[in-house]
């Protein structure tokens, strides 16, 4: 269609806007049916994730047909992660799973190289032979998106716990080192152009930038910042001598993108910053630092290169009121994929199609999320409320589809996981599925959520069990006063950290919730401290060490006898973040203490469920746990 006819397919889209029966529950258990698309070099074709046979599968679709090809659909543990391409006739895939290691799980993966039509598959590298060490798989370093044949990587071998640079051949898998590993730098970065010129680590608590101008000099440690000290992380090489880009908070108190002069330690000039909100990072394209993002409510780019600001403009003209994320452009901005959003609805993938002598159009592709209609979903609102000390948490309340209620409503409190890490305004499948069965939400992002600053994060260090735990009680508080929620019927539900914050709620106030439902949460503290678990600049997510009875008092499997509501527990077997273990133990305290307590296991997979049926397991389960549990929702 041409711009100006956008609305109209937009209005077919959104389909009648009239109340209608809810979902099945096991609607929001499918897996995205887009994923990281991006164009070919030419722009003739479309790469992406989607699902396949139930798990998240890399095809190709050229523009002058309608039916994609598929060419990597992974067994057993692994995922597709990413795709990109190499040339118009050949993609490299990221896969990565969970592995054996000793006696515990690891995070490992692989990189292939593959032709559009499935042919000629070969491993480009494989970090499950040799050294496998969590989060410090594989990576590119640099695509040379000018060369087609050779990529930069790092690799890890066995005798070193540094990674050396390689260039690999995609087509045969030779490879030739052109950097070897050096002490403490265990992420490299590429230029753009084939050349490594920065290197980054942490040490000891302390950000580690290491920095050449050109390839044939040695690297340098850069000196600390007279504005930023010591924390300086490097996000891209920049087309000024010894500039490059990077970011800090040290000088603004909230993640601020610099300019900064890599051989003299100094700030050239700054970016990007704002008043509330950190900013996130940098957006690249071949390599080239184009703009940043950061979230307020919802996630916003911001663009410093002209070309693609005009697209970011363009598309946002056409599609005013909806949020805007550009994915891709052609090197020439013939073509842009663009994801659109209105409120908490999934994204619809969009097309900008520019030809010579016609009109530009803006086409959508298709829907993340093709089985969840707009007129299902839920509305979501920001909030604010004060936790019993005084700081200001934010946070979001999603309230069930239809007519508002009269009175206050069951509720759900769902807290994130990370716990370094927030929600914000967008589709939540997890949080959809209990708003349609009649529900209210609340997400708190309780301090420690990212974000915010260094200040609101850094109050959360070391608080496991204490003030984090508190801003999430404070916020199911708040949701009574305020006549939202009914007292009688709020459950609290998790997932990873978020999972062990539903748990201490049930501990810590007995009488304020009325279940539980914990997935993939931590439940044992002694775990945590035993592989040494550190937060963000060294300091420890919980406090911990040489502290006993904290941990036992703020560990769920150590208080599970003063649970006395009915407990979910769900886990994947093959976890490597929080071990099956946590939920194991859990389970059989809380059957000796003679509690309500159900366990489902998912043999298959890891602490994100890429598994589609076992996502729409888990989405079952809870809807009707909650069902048991807190009686029929609004309008249910």
């Amino acid at each position: 269609m041409y711009l100006g006819a956008v609305g109209a397919t937009c209005a077919v889209l959104a389909g009648p806007g009239a109340a209608a029966d809810p979902l099945a529950p096991d609607y929001y258990g499918h897996l995205s049916a887009i994923d990281d698309p991006s164009l070919s070099p030419d722009g003739t074709k479309i790469a992406f994730i989607t699902v396949g046979a139930g798990v998240r599968c890399a095809v190709v679709r050229d523009f002058a047909q309608s039916k994609p090809l598929t060419i990597q659909c992974p067994q057993g543990t692994e995922e597709v992660q990413w795709v990109h391409w190499k040339s118009n006739e050949r993609v490299l895939m990221g896969l990565y799973g969970s592995y054996p290691f000793g006696h515990k799980l690891v995070r490992g993966g692989h990189i292939a190289a593959v032709n559009i039509d499935g042919s000629h598959s070969i491993e480009v590298v494989d970090s499950r032979q040799g050294h496998l060490i969590n989060y410090s798989t594989d990576r590119v370093v640099d695509f040379l998106d000018s060369d087609p044949n050779h990529i930069l990587a790092q690799v890890f071998s066995i005798s070193q716990s540094e990674p050396r640079v390689v260039k690999i051949d995609i087509n045969s898998g030779d490879q030739d080192t052109v950097l070897k590993e050096t002490d403490d730098i265990r992420s490299w970065i590429g230029d753009g152009s084939g050349r490594v010129r920065l290197g980054r680590d942490v040490v000891d608590g302390k950000w580690v930038l290491a920095y050449r101008d050109q390839e044939s000099s040695p690297f340098s440690i850069v000196p600390p910042s007279p504005v930023l000290g010591p924390f300086v992380w490097p996000i891209a090489a920049s087309d000024r001598d010894n500039a490059i880009y990077a970011k800090s908070a040290v000088e603004t108190g909230r993640m601020s993108i610099y300019l900064f002069d890599a051989q003299q330690g100094k700030v050239v000039d700054r970016i990007a910053s704002d008043p509330k909100y950190d900013i996130g990072d940098g957006i690249l394209s071949h390599g080239r630092f184009v703009g940043y993002y950061y979230t307020d409510d919802r996630l916003k780019q911001v663009f410093t290169d002209p070309n693609w600001k005009n697209d970011q403009a363009v598309i946002q003209k056409a599609l005013p009121g909806q949020n805007i994320w550009l994915a891709d452009r052609t090197a020439d901005g013939h073509r842009v994929l663009a994801f659109a959003s209105v409120d908490a609805e999934p994204n619809i993938l969009y097309l900008l199609d520019r030809v010579a002598g016609k009109p530009t159009t803006l086409n959508p592709i298709g829907s993340t999320q093709p089985l969840i209609p707009a007129w299902t979903v839920a509305k979501v609102k920001p909030v604010d409320y004060r936790a019993r000390d005084g700081l200001l948490i934010h946070g979001y309340v999603t309230m069930p589809p239809g007519p508002p209620s009269k009175g206050p409503i069951p509720f759900v409190v769902l807290p994130h996981g990370g716990p370094f890490a927030r929600d914000i305004l967008a589709y939540d499948a997890l949080a959809q599925m209990i708003a349609s069965r009649g529900y209210g939400v609340l997400q708190p992002n309780f301090r420690g959520s990212t974000g915010y600053g260094v200040a609101f994060q850094a109050a959360g260090f070391e608080e496991w069990g204490l003030h984090m735990q508190d801003d999430v009680t404070d916020g199911t508080k708040w949701l009574i006063d305020q006549k939202l929620a009914d007292p009688q019927r709020i459950g609290i539900v998790g997932w990873s950290y978020g999972g062990y914050a539903a748990l201490m709620g049930a501990i810590k106030e007995p009488n304020l919730y009325r279940c539980v439902a914990s997935m993939a949460g931590v439940t044992d503290l002694h775990r945590v401290y035993s592989v040494g678990a550190q937060g963000a600049f060294g300091r420890s997510d919980a406090k911990l060490e040489g502290d006993t009875a904290h941990i036992d008092e703020n560990s769920p499997v150590q208080q599970a006898d003063k649970i006395s509501v009915p407990v979910l527990l769900l886990a994947g077997k093959m976890d490597f973040i929080v071990p099956v273990a946590d939920a194991q133990k859990m389970e059989k305290a809380l059957k000796d203490a003679n509690k309500n307590v159900e366990a489902v296991y998912f043999p298959d997979d890891d602490h994100y469920l890429f598994h589609e049926a076992n996502k729409i397991t888990l989405m079952t389960k809870i809807a009707g746990f909650l069902k048991t549990n807190l009686g029929p929702g609004v309008g249910n």
